[in-house]
């Protein structure tokens, strides 16, 4: 991944103090995904309960949550705007990619081929959270555990929604391991469970020129479809 060409653009290179990075690593890794682990859980078990009382009291609680959540990402984004606003897929995925560019001074090209931004269906405001989840943990991870230096985003129509695909030029995942289906870290594990329950798919394994290959197909409406072959 070198120079972006043309169709494509490139987020700058600029990077956070260090002691701010290490607590947004920390925050991201810890707290966030344990709080977004117990929302999961809650709605799951809110799914199979059929007393209006004890329903109506879990509902509270998946909305305190939520607002803590809320809150954490907030702070991560350090700009006072939260992710899930009404921008389209595409100002979601810029955003994310260049807050966590910034965060973890990877440089993030970007390449929306065949259309894609005048195409886009409409999603609703947890898939664009959920969107802006999968740049993020896909940064992170590129960083944190691949040593990746550079990633590209693309997004383009596919089975009536998105696909989108994140590559990184890090050292991707052990031979012996392609893909990380077993032993994944918990924010993989989340977004996989996330995505799988708004009806999409989520695919992540070493790419065939090295580095981390994320594949998230996103529906327009709630629908069930494979994942890839």
């Amino acid at each position: 991944m070198g120079r972006a060409s043309k169709g494509q653009t490139a987020t700058k290179r600029r990077t956070l103090p260090r002691g701010w990075r290490l607590f947004v690593q920390g925050l991201h890794d810890g707290p966030l995904q344990i709080a977004i682990a117990a929302k999961i859980r809650l709605h799951a078990i809110r799914r199979g309960m059929e007393d209006p009382a004890a329903a109506k009291g879990l509902d509270e609680a998946i909305a305190l949550v939520g607002q803590v959540i809320t809150a954490m990402r907030t702070l991560l984004n350090g700009r006072g705007q939260p992710s899930g606003s009404d921008d389209s897929l595409i100002e979601h995925l810029r955003r994310a990619a260049e807050r966590w560019a910034e965060v973890t001074g990877m440089r993030v090209h970007f390449s929306f081929p065949n259309g894609a931004p005048a195409n886009a269906p409409a999603f609703s405001g947890e898939t664009l959270e959920i969107v802006e989840d999968v740049v993020g943990e896909s940064i992170v991870n590129a960083w944190k555990h691949g040593n990746a230096t550079q990633l590209s985003v693309s997004c383009e129509p596919h089975n009536g929604g998105m696909l989108l695909t994140l590559q990184d030029d890090g050292s991707g995942f052990p031979a012996a391991e392609p893909s990380v289906e077993e032993g994944a870290k918990m924010g993989l594990r989340l977004l996989r469970s996330r995505v799988t329950e708004l009806g999409g798919w989520f695919d992540i394994r070493s790419g065939h020129g090295g580095g981390a290959v994320v594949k998230t197909w996103l529906p327009p409406h709630s629908t069930s479809l494979d994942g890839p072959e």
